[in-house]
C-alpha cells in the first residue's frame, strides 16, 4: 500500500520528482489512489486554473485502468495542449500515467510537459519549406506557429480551410 512507501510527501517520491523536473518537464505530481496530491515538484508556480487539468488526467488514467487496460502506454492519458501565461505564452500539455507496485495501483503521476522543444524540432526539420507551420488542438485553437503575423496563440482557427479539412478528415 501507499502507507508502506512512507505516507504523505514521501522523501523517496520527492527525490524522484526533483531529479526529473527541468525546462521541458515543468511539473510532476503524484496523486494517490484516493485523489490526494501526495507530492509535487514544479519548476515554477503552477496556475490554479491548471488544477482541473491535473484532476482530469487522474480520472482519465484511473478510468483507463478500470476499463481493463494494463499499466503501459495504453493507460497513459493526455490533455489537449494548453497555453501557459507569460510573455511569450508557451504551449504545454498534461500527461498522466498509473503508478503500481507489486501489482497494486498506488496512484497516478502527472507531468506538465512544455511543448516548445518538440515544436522547435518540427520546425527545424522543415526549415527549407517556404510556408508557415502551425498547430491546433482538437477544438481548432492555435497553440504553436512558426510565422503567422497578426495571429495570436489561442485563436480559434476553425475558420481556416486547412483546419476544417483536417478536423473533417479525423472526425473532430
Amino acid at each position: 500500500t501507499y502507507e508502506s512507501m512512507g505516507g504523505k510527501d514521501d522523501p523517496t517520491i520527492r527525490r524522484v520528482l526533483d531529479e526529473v523536473v527541468d525546462e521541458r518537464l515543468r511539473c510532476l505530481r503524484f496523486t494517490d489512489l484516493h485523489g490526494h496530491v501526495v507530492s509535487s515538484k514544479s519548476a515554477e508556480p503552477i496556475p490554479r486554473e491548471l488544477e482541473p487539468v491535473f484532476l482530469a488526467g487522474f480520472r482519465a488514467t484511473a478510468e483507463s485502468l478500470a476499463d481493463g487496460h494494463r499499466d503501459g502506454a495504453e493507460s497513459v492519458t493526455h490533455a489537449d495542449p494548453l497555453l501557459l501565461r507569460g510573455d511569450p505564452q508557451r504551449a504545454a500539455l498534461v500527461l498522466s500515467a498509473p503508478v503500481s507496485f507489486g501489482g497494486r495501483f498506488l496512484g497516478v503521476v502527472s507531468a506538465l510537459v512544455a511543448l516548445q522543444s518538440v515544436w522547435d524540432t518540427v520546425v527545424a526539420g522543415h526549415s527549407k519549406e517556404p510556408h508557415p507551420f502551425f498547430a491546433v488542438d482538437a477544438k481548432g485553437r492555435l497553440f504553436a506557429s512558426s510565422d503567422l503575423p497578426g495571429v495570436d496563440l489561442g485563436r480559434d482557427m476553425t475558420d481556416s480551410e486547412i483546419v476544417k479539412r483536417f478536423r473533417d478528415h479525423r472526425g473532430g
